[in-house]
């Protein structure tokens, strides 16, 4: 800039002024590491040194003020997520995105099937899938049960006998609705049973 100053005796003097104007640019990467979890990677930038970040979602009434945060979502809901970035001059800019993942599974790790009307059936709730085989065995590797039922529901029989209380080991494999990706994972649901107030038929 070209600076003008006349003094009170009319002398005019001149100058050029060089004004650094800082500048944020809020940016950010996201990705699900799990079916809860999702890592938010800070790329904001900035051509002074930026001093903070503030990480918003507001339907899950969660704020955080970490660089690059993981953040629990554990339903599979579409969330916005705005992160506000800020350099060493308090200027500022802000950035969002909708996060959602391809697909979601809640898997509980027990349940009860003794017949009182709470936890007595086992399954899972998903979304974003289209096809689903889900397989259970017992310590041994025995089949226990199958279903291709992406509604199914175990009620911790086999052979219509209850099994005893136990840790019982599962491998589901799916395809998403997104791109048609096949998926497996395994891993164990807790049988809890007590069986003395109960005749089993």
């Amino acid at each position: 800039y070209s600076v003008r100053l006349t003094d009170a005796c009319d002398t005019v003097r001149t100058a050029n002024v060089q004004v650094d104007v800082s500048k944020v640019e809020a940016a950010f990467d996201w990705d699900y590491i799990s079916d809860y979890e999702l890592q938010l990677t800070n790329k904001s930038v900035g051509n002074s040194e930026l001093k903070g970040f503030i990480w918003d979602i507001e339907k899950a009434n969660i704020q955080s003020f970490e660089e690059s945060p993981i953040i629990p979502l554990p339903d599979g809901d579409p969330y916005i997520v705005m992160l506000t970035a800020i350099d060493e001059y308090g200027c500022e800019d802000v950035d969002t995105a909708i996060v959602r993942p391809s697909f979601y599974l809640y898997i509980p790790n027990a349940f009860s099937p003794n017949s009182d009307g709470k936890n007595d059936v086992w399954g899972i709730k998903s979304r974003g899938i289209n096809d689903m085989r889900l397989e259970i065995y017992d310590r041994w590797g025995n089949s226990l049960f199958y279903t291709d039922d992406k509604n199914f529901e175990w009620d911790g029989r086999f052979n219509g006998k209850r099994l005893p209380m136990g840790v019982y080991t599962w491998r589901l494999i799916l395809r998403t609705d997104e791109n048609n990706e096949e998926i497996e994972k395994r891993g164990a649901v807790t049988l809890l049973n007590d069986f003395s107030p109960i005749n089993d038929p």
